[in-house]
């Protein structure tokens, strides 16, 4: 195995990942359009074709969404027929061969499967951040999720994916699922019995105020329960959002009295509402009030009821498998809304973090927002690198560059910020000279302008009869309105020039804020492939564009980082969608070729004759010693597995652990406990409510909200050292066991091939060399199919280390309950310094329990998780070998022109088997000539145009309008009948 920390470039090779597969390709030879199938040698009859070889990831999906529309087809009409009440036979398994049964039922597995694939992508970010906004550009729907930019407004966690629901005025569909009544009635009780509380303790408080010989003590009391009128004012908030009651009238009420006031709020209680709409207007005001818990909405608003929201669109974006997870921005109160969004946590599979620019202009990038125990997760999930973790800089139109990028020695430094600067600098100064120039000529055209009415003045004024006069001045008007017209194109020529100048001008802006803050996010913490892509991001330029509204410094789409954040998004699922496809497809190819051999059978007119019942025999008992190898094999890789250990440092430093944890337990008080170098304390009042809290979650109320969890700090620093080790086991050894594992598979399927050749030629020598080679293809099909089911279940172990590590988290708060309610005990003058060396002797006495405590139950998990991969390897060793010697007995079958009663359907008519060929021919169709759909996750140019005039949109300027203005003019008519007369005719001026 390769000892490398860098599990980003084990999964992005492809050869590592098929590096046991040398194979030649060979195609349908009567097909072009066919995918190539691995052989070693070909067989002599064309195997079923696929898509095209060169097909994109769309032709695939495509591939899988077809066959199982034909598929499930099949298996409908298949079903109707058995479960036909006329039908003289009875039950399913008199009237159907099992292997039949066993095809409509793995037909079905399959559908539900795909239907319930999903990458899970989880949006975080602290309150204003904009994650809201963001989703809804994204989604290109702009008033979906609620947004504000001063106060948490998304309340509860929201899933947004696909909707498969095709029914009409349901385009988009939500489910809103409420709080039980017992969960809602527990959380008033506890709002009713802390106001009861401070009225008690308020009366106490001036007692001992009057009594009291030590102030200090008094007001030390006071400042402890900031905490608890901070958590009344957040639950009457609560009661007046949903009930609309004030704390003057919840004084004299109980739980079940609040619930009681409003029937149809208690009728919603432990119920999902569901909400359709095909208007994303409509949709979105319907939706609001379950989901915003801003001050902006008025009237009824039930989000603190809300557990979860769950929205289905039909959005492109979704449409494979894509899911949105909108976290709220702070950690909740209300015990079943955390449990939730710690339940999406921990099943994330790509995070984004979103990061406000003006914290990127202070050196804060998201990477370094994260908590150390944030960090330590991602770490020890394995998705702390560039393919499941990236951040998005919003809000990149609130920020002056100029003023950032002055004096910033990075920017100095920086040859593509500079290049940019110098073109805006250049472009600044086209831009000046032009607007003098356009000024000058506006100045001529006004004169020329007085020009012509002061001849238009001249011409009313003249004697009708002054021929020659007048006629000099009428020639001199022509003349300068062509002058005029002249200089009038001229002025709309530098307008079209400035407006391009400003686009040029705004790309180039655009362009260096994505330079100065991608340069200037990068994180010095330590990762295992680099540098997380940097994304900057202005939602509101780009929902205005949506609104053909024009953005100042954004001019196009692309230039507000949308695209490019969408298309990060739409790569980093990439890897997961393609396993899942590969898998499906493979499963799909084995099915089609079943139904095409028994639906081939009974028509056959390659009947041959031979001991068909010996042949059978020969198979079944090659099958046994088939499934006893494969099992051994699989067996000999979980052993190994099982083997790596990645608890070695713990077991090897206790001592060092001690000490660590006493370290942290020393900076519990520190203000900003994430920056090493901070040594200043925070107020005793913040360290009291965390106490109170058990040690946390707590938010600080101070302008930049800090998150203080005592638990999660001291997790992040005792498991940091194992974090090398934990991710070489869990996310480099355990994967890099596939190759190992495939290559004895590869061989024993070969000896199997090569035996049962051997002993089938034997007794019935006739049937080669067709047997042979259908025996081929149905064991190097099986191969793919055991690679897919081998990579899932050491998929499904690497994925499991986010499930064994939070058991450390969980044990320790357990334990370090009793000691932080213990250390509330010390009271009086000087408690705060009393409390912290309280807690720092407790944790070096008690540390071997609570430690070790911890430890025990990770390897518990571990254990679990491990254990159960011998019988997982087990059951894939028995599933593939039974579909091997399936279809192999099929072959049989169609080699004899007899069905064995494994496939037989009993009463089949004629039309029906016909209905079956016309789906299995339509299918193998769809698969060679796909129409693809170009809704799905195409991929676009999106990134920010390094020349400044790449992408811009046509200059439309409204053109100088042209004086028209009526003027006599004197014309001689030809007219006989008028005798070449004078005549005076009203025109336009040319």
């Amino acid at each position: 195995m390769a000892d490398t920390a860098d599990p980003a470039a084990f999964y992005a090779d492809p050869d590592l990942a098929m590096a046991s597969i040398e194979t030649e390709v060979e195609t349908d030879p009567d097909n072009s359009n066919s995918i190539p199938m691995k052989r070693k040698t070909p067989p002599t009859e064309p195997e079923p074709v696929m898509i095209k070889s060169e097909a994109t990831e769309e032709a695939v999906e495509h591939a899988v969404d077809s066959a199982l529309k034909h598929a499930l087809d099949i298996s409908q009409a298949l079903r109707a027929h058995i479960n036909n009440e006329n039908s003289t036979s009875e039950g399913d398994k008199k009237r159907c061969g099992k292997e039949v049964l066993k095809w409509m039922e793995e037909i079905g597995e399959l559908q539900k499967a795909h239907s319930e694939f999903e990458v899970l992508i989880g949006v975080a970010g602290r309150t204003g951040a904009g994650k809201s906004t963001i989703l809804n550009t994204l989604l290109e729907i702009p008033e979906l999720l609620p947004s504000s930019n001063s106060e948490a407004a998304t309340a509860c966690v929201c899933r947004v994916s696909w909707n498969i629901d095709d029914t009409p005025g349901r385009n988009f569909k939500a489910e809103v699922i409420f709080r039980s009544r017992e969960d809602v009635e527990h959380e008033l009780d506890d709002i009713l019995s802390r106001i009861k509380k401070r009225e008690q303790r308020d009366d106490d408080y001036a007692g001992e105020m009057e009594d009291s010989s030590d102030l200090d003590a008094a007001l030390d009391k006071v400042d402890e329960n900031a905490e608890e009128d901070r958590a009344i004012a957040e639950g009457l908030k609560k009661i007046k959002a949903v009930w609309d009651l004030d704390e003057d009238d919840v004084n004299d009420m109980s739980s079940q009295d609040i619930l009681a006031s409003k029937s149809d709020v208690l009728e919603l209680l432990g119920t999902t509402k569901e909400i359709y709409s095909d208007d994303p207007d409509k949709f979105s005001g319907q939706v609001k009030p379950f989901m915003d818990s801003s001050e902006n909405l008025q009237g009824f608003r039930a989000w603190p009821l809300i557990t979860e929201v769950r929205l289905f669109l039909k959005v492109p974006f979704l449409k494979h498998g894509v899911v949105l997870i909108d976290l709220p921005g702070l950690s909740d109160s209300v015990e079943s809304r955390a449990q939730v969004a710690e339940r999406f946590k921990q099943k994330l599979n790509i995070v984004t973090i979103v990061n406000p620019a003006r914290r990127a202009i202070d050196d804060k990038t998201g990477v370094d927002l994260m908590t150390d125990y944030q960090t330590l997760r991602m770490q020890l999930d394995g998705k702390y690198h560039r393919k499941s973790f990236c951040v998005a800089v919003s809000q990149i139109d609130e920020i002056d560059c100029d003023v950032f990028i002055k004096g910033n020695r990075k920017a100095e430094k920086n040859i593509d910020i500079q290049k940019t600067l110098k073109a805006i600098h250049t472009l600044s100064q086209k831009a000046v000279g032009h607007a003098q120039l356009l000024k000058d000529e506006n100045a001529a055209l006004e004169k020329l302008d007085k020009k012509l009415d002061t001849l238009d003045a001249k011409l009313d004024a003249m004697n009708p009869t002054g021929k020659g006069s007048r006629s000099k001045k009428q020639e001199e008007r022509k003349e300068a309105a062509q002058e005029r017209g002249k200089k009038a194109r001229q002025v709309n020529g530098l307008k079209r020039q400035m407006a391009v100048i400003d686009q040029q001008l705004s790309a180039a802006r655009a362009r260096q804020k994505w330079e100065a803050l991608v340069r200037n996010s990068r994180s010095d913490k330590k990762q295992y492939d680099g540098s997380v892509d940097i994304i900057p991001v202005s939602a509101t330029a780009y929902r205005n564009l949506l609104k053909d509204r024009k953005p100042e410094a954004f001019p196009t789409k692309r230039h507000t980082g949308i695209p490019r954040l969408r298309q990060w998004l739409v790569d980093s699922t990439l890897e997961r969608r393609e396993q899942h496809l590969d898998a499906t497809l493979n499963a799909l190819r084995r099915l089609l070729m079943s139904c095409q051999q028994w639906l081939s059978t009974n028509s056959s007119v390659r009947a041959l004759e031979f001991p068909r019942e010996i042949v059978r025999d020969v198979v079944s008992r090659a099958y046994d010693d088939f499934l006893k190898d494969l099992q051994q094999e699989l067996g000999h890789g979980s052993k190994d597995i099982q083997k790596l250990d990645p608890f070695v440092k713990i077991k090897a430093a206790e001592v060092n652990f001690r000490k660590v944890a006493c370290a942290s337990a020393a900076r519990w008080a520190v203000k900003y406990p994430e920056d090493p170098k901070s040594s200043a304390l925070m107020h005793f009042a913040t360290f009291n409510a965390i106490l109170q809290r058990n040690g946390g979650p707590f938010h600080s109320m101070a302008r930049e909200k800090i998150e203080y969890d005592l638990p999660k700090a001291m997790t992040a620093r005792l498991l940091a050292p194992i974090v090398q080790d934990w991710h070489k086991t869990f996310h480099v050894y355990i994967p890099s066991t596939e190759r190992p594992i495939m290559q004895s598979i590869e061989r024993v399927c070969d000896e199997f091939l090569k035996r049962l050749v051997e002993q089938v030629g034997a007794v019935a020598p006739n049937i080669m060399p067709q047997f042979a080679d259908k025996a081929f293809v149905a064991v190097n099909n099986s191969k793919n199919e055991l690679r897919d089911r081998v990579k899932a279940a050491l998929r499904n172990l690497s994925e499991s280390s986010s499930a064994v590590h939070p058991e450390f988290l969980g044990s320790l708060k357990e334990n370090l309950v009793p000691i932080f309610q213990e250390s509330l005990k010390h009271t009086g003058t000087g408690h705060f310094r009393k409390r912290r060396k309280f807690l720092l002797a407790q944790v070096k006495q008690d540390f071997q329990k609570i430690f070790m405590a911890g430890y025990e139950k990770m390897v518990e998990k571990h254990t679990m998780s491990v254990r159960i991969l011998p019988h997982v390897f087990s059951e894939t060793a028995a599933f593939v070998a039974s579909r091997v010697i399936a279809q192999i007995m099929l072959q049989l079958d169609e080699l004899s022109g007899t069905s064995g009663k494994d496939w037989a359907v009993a009463d089949m008519q004629p039309g029906l088997e016909q209905r079956l060929r016309v789906n299995v021919k339509t299918w193998r169709t769809d698969w060679i000539f796909p129409t693809l759909d170009q809704d799905g996750l195409v991929r676009e140019d999106v990134d920010i145009p390094k020349e400044y005039g790449e992408e811009m949109e046509e200059v439309s300027v409204k053109p100088e309008r042209k004086r028209r203005k009526k003027v006599e003019v004197e014309v001689k008519t030809e007219d006989e009948h008028e005798g070449g007369k004078i005549k005076k005719e009203s025109m336009d001026e040319d």
